[in-house]
């Protein structure tokens, strides 16, 4: 079935009309798995980037006693280490827009070699990272209202150890509802950013006005949020045997689920260079619509 509708304009304009027909989930997220298993690098990395926030929480005493976290001072050896794994997080806070155009190379036939994916990392860090204080900044109240249940409750013993209650259901469900909702918000700003404008602004006009007007029918690329479980599982202090599975599922099923954005967001906006907005300052028209094959 041939699918039409108004071609956006070459600098990112969302399409008037975009048929129900383009939303093809299952689709795209058969492509993506077949993107990771001809490029095993792509999965390799992401769980290894993943998985680095667990090792600030190597060799910490924590114990859950009553209902009570009790979380021992930690070693000198532990907050260099912590310190060491925060910088590496904040240094390749633009592997997200690597991930993107892994797929968009693989969709155009192409891969990121080996010696490639860091500096590519880099060079998406600048606008990355204003897009992380945009969205601090959005869910800042959510983040205060949860220290201020921390400070109000939990007590800081003469030895440096803090006991705290563990968090009830009733916070944890407002962060996993937070988290949801920003992911969901997000959903096509992220890929714009990368395919579309280098520009936080552009991207968030582009990535909130196409699911405006792709909802209800791209609701399954929104609506699966792996980031929630991984936020729950890094905030809720579980052993490493339950959360090491439980961050590693996440981040393969995150990474699946945005090579199938990745794969709607090039079908719906295909004014989009070979490397998206990367090299280029506007895109440009591209010799495909829909990515096929993943080599």
């Amino acid at each position: 079935m041939t699918v039409s509708w108004n071609p956006p304009d070459p600098l990112g304009q969302v399409p008037a009309d975009i048929p129900r027909e383009c939303a093809r989930f299952r689709q795209d997220l058969q492509w993506a798995l077949s993107v990771c298993r001809a490029q095993p690098m792509l999965p390799i990395l992401s769980l290894l980037i993943g998985l680095a926030p667990l090792l600030s929480s190597a060799g910490s005493q924590r114990s859950v006693h009553d209902g009570v976290v009790t979380t021992a001072p930690a070693s000198p050896g532990h907050q260099a280490l912590s310190f060491l794994v925060c910088l590496a997080i904040l240094a390749l806070v633009g592997w997200s827009g690597t991930q993107r155009l892994w797929f968009l190379r693989a969709a155009t036939g192409r891969a990121i070699g080996a010696g490639e994916w860091l500096g590519l990392t880099f060079r998406y860090f600048g606008r990355f990272a204003v897009l992380g204080l945009v969205i601090t900044a959005a869910f800042l109240p959510v983040g205060i209202a949860v220290v201020a249940w921390y400070a109000a409750h939990s007590e800081r013993l003469a030895d440096g150890t803090v006991t705290t209650p563990a968090p009830g259901g009733w916070l944890l469900l407002g962060i996993a509802l937070a988290t949801v909702a920003f992911d969901v918000a997000f959903t096509f700003v992220t890929p714009a950013l990368v395919f579309t404008s280098h520009r936080v602004r552009d991207a968030l006009r582009v990535g909130f006005r196409l699911l405006r007007k792709t909802w209800p029918a791209a609701a399954p690329y929104a609506l699966i949020p792996p980031l929630a479980a991984v936020a729950l599982s890094l905030y809720s202090g579980l052993r490493p045997a339950v959360s090491i599975p439980l961050v590693a599922a996440s981040t393969l099923l995150n990474l699946v689920v945005k090579g199938a954005t990745a794969a709607y967001y090039l079908r719906v906006m295909p004014s989009v260079g070979d490397d998206g907005a990367l090299a280029v300052r506007q895109p440009q028209q591209p010799s495909y619509l829909l990515p096929r094959d993943a080599t």
